[in-house]
C-alpha cells in the first residue's frame, strides 16, 4: 500500500513539471500569435495610410488641373 502511494507520488512530482513546461510553451506560442496578429494590424493601418494619402495627393492634382485653387494656395 505505501508503495504504490509512493508511486503515486513520483509519478506526480514527474507529470507536473511536464504540465507547467507545456502551458509556458501554449502561453508563448499564443503571445507570439497575438504580437504577429498585432504587428500584422498596424502594418495594414500604415498601408492604408499611405493609400490615403496618395488619393487625396491624386485628388488635388486633378481639381487643381480643373481650375480649382490648391487647398495651400486658397489657406495663404
Amino acid at each position: 500500500m505505501m508503495e504504490s502511494e509512493v508511486g503515486r507520488l513520483a509519478d506526480a512530482t514527474v507529470r507536473l513539471p511536464v504540465r507547467l513546461a507545456e502551458t509556458a510553451v501554449l502561453l508563448a506560442l499564443a503571445m507570439s500569435y497575438t504580437w504577429a496578429d498585432m504587428m500584422a494590424a498596424l502594418c495594414q493601418a500604415a498601408g492604408r495610410a499611405v493609400d490615403d494619402r496618395a488619393r487625396l495627393q491624386a485628388r488635388t492634382v486633378r481639381l487643381v488641373g480643373r481650375g480649382m485653387p490648391s487647398p495651400r494656395r486658397a489657406v495663404a
